[in-house]
């Protein structure tokens, strides 16, 4: 199908903070329900349908809808390796819009070493080598390292000094958890207290299939002839993890036509610089290692139109005014070096699910916030403060404490305003710039 009748497959990727479940339930119910401006003429569209999948991968859309209408929840985060949704309008122009969103983890990109490597053999040379060409790396990985000069290790010494090794680059904000499933569980990032915790990491498996542990780590060569048993364990469980999880996650990843890339720049300045660069560095992987495979054949099925990637800096009702036109200059500044001909990019500041109102008087540009707190007998009741945090900057410093922006990722409730659909600003710029539909 070709992207002049309408039809597109939208990858919708970001890490496990970035809003991307709740992106993608809001723009399905604002556009069921009539909410969305789209096309040249701005209008709701019409002959909206929103599809039912028979897919063990399918987006639980309704689902979404009952936990925040009944619960007053964010809607369930995606736990799956993806999850895929579909929908179908008529922006008052010739032909529907056919679309088809897929929602990928981030935290799945560390994985893309696995899909492009041929074999075990290759992923491990591969791993070892980038440990190498690292000092942090090489830091972070070193016990297991000294550990593969000693072919008679245990298979149970192994797994415990890759997991430390793994740990080691979470703690360092390096994107290469690979399997990324070692700290991930149901899509999300256990807790760093059960993380650091040496008596859990020796409990958790490496990977488990079904009820199985089914733990694999890089050897090197050599390891195929001395330590035959190992070898055959870690080459196995890798062509498993590789033909269940890869194999079907990339290759969707690989048939979306254009992405929306969900950033969560105030999650990163309340974190650190170092939450910055793995964030740097993932975006890089992304579009070193994946674009340049695909975007010839995409070019081809599109007739010709570019790809379209939306950059999108996510729960932007967090801040106001001169604070928001910040957030937009932190997010350009942050992908601007991903820039190329080859793609048409956009960018975008949004809010999926208005959960905030602007403050007056001396709390005059800052956010109000509904949060559950204890009253003097310990039952929670909701109420609203203000979310006081500084100026944003204007660009990226080159250091600075994340705790002063901490209360940016506070626990709150997901709507000040009851509605139905949620009110939302952004999404249909967004959508409007992906299908091409927003030009006059």
């Amino acid at each position: 199908m070709f992207n002049f009748i309408g039809t597109h497959k939208i990858g919708i990727l970001g890490d496990a903070s970035s809003g991307k479940t709740v992106f993608l339930t809001s723009l399905l119910w604002n556009l069921e329900e009539g909410k969305l401006r789209l096309g040249a003429t701005h209008e709701p569209p019409t002959d909206v349908k929103i599809h039912k999948l028979d897919d063990p991968h399918a987006f639980d859309y309704a689902g979404s809808k009952r936990k925040c209408k009944n619960s007053n929840k964010w809607p369930a985060k995606t736990t799956s390796e993806y999850s895929v949704a579909a929908c179908s309008y008529k922006p008052h122009t010739l032909f529907p819009r056919d679309l088809t969103f897929v929602d990928i983890p981030g935290e799945r990109m560390a994985d893309l070493l696995i899909w492009q490597c041929h074999d075990y053999a290759e992923w491990s040379a591969a791993m070892i080598q980038s440990w190498r060409e690292s000092d942090t790396l090489s830091t972070c990985m070193q016990a297991y390292v000294e550990l593969l000069n000693h072919p008679q290790a245990r298979k149970e010494e192994l797994a415990r000094e890759y997991k430390k090794g793994m740990r080691e680059l979470l703690r360092n904000y390096i994107p290469q958890i690979s399997p990324s499933t070692l700290f991930f569980n149901d899509g999300r990032l256990e807790k760093m207290a059960d993380i650091d915790d040496d008596a859990w990491l020796e409990k958790r498996s490496i990977w488990r299939h079904g009820d199985a542990a089914c733990d694999f780590f890089p050897l090197p060569p050599e390891w195929e002839e001395s330590a035959e048993d190992r070898y055959l364990s870690c080459w196995r469980n890798f062509n498993l993890y590789k033909k269940t999880i890869i194999k079907p996650l990339f290759s969707q990843i690989g048939s979306c036509d254009h992405f929306i890339i969900c950033i969560d720049v105030l999650g990163i300045l309340a974190l650190s610089p170092g939450a910055f660069l793995k964030t740097k560095e993932e975006l890089e992987h992304f579009f070193t290692k994946i674009t340049p495979g695909f975007w010839g054949d995409l070019l081809n099925r599109l007739g010709g139109n570019l790809p379209r990637i939306a950059f999108v800096a996510t729960k932007s009702d967090l801040v106001y005014r001169v604070n928001l036109q910040h957030l937009r200059n932190l997010l350009e500044d942050l992908v601007k070096r991903f820039v190329t001909e080859k793609i048409t990019f956009g960018y975008f500041t949004c809010t999926a699910w208005t959960s905030t109102k602007e403050g007056q008087g001396e709390a005059r540009n800052q956010a109000i916030v509904s949060v559950l707190k204890e009253d003097e007998n310990g039952t929670l009741r909701k109420s609203e403060e203000v979310l006081r945090c500084p100026p944003l900057p204007a660009e990226w410093p080159d250091d600075w404490d994340g705790a002063e922006y901490a209360r940016l990722t506070m626990d709150m409730l997901p709507s000040v305003i009851n509605a139905n659909p949620p009110r939302q600003t952004g999404i249909d710029a967004i959508l409007n710039f992906i299908t091409g539909d927003g030009k006059e």
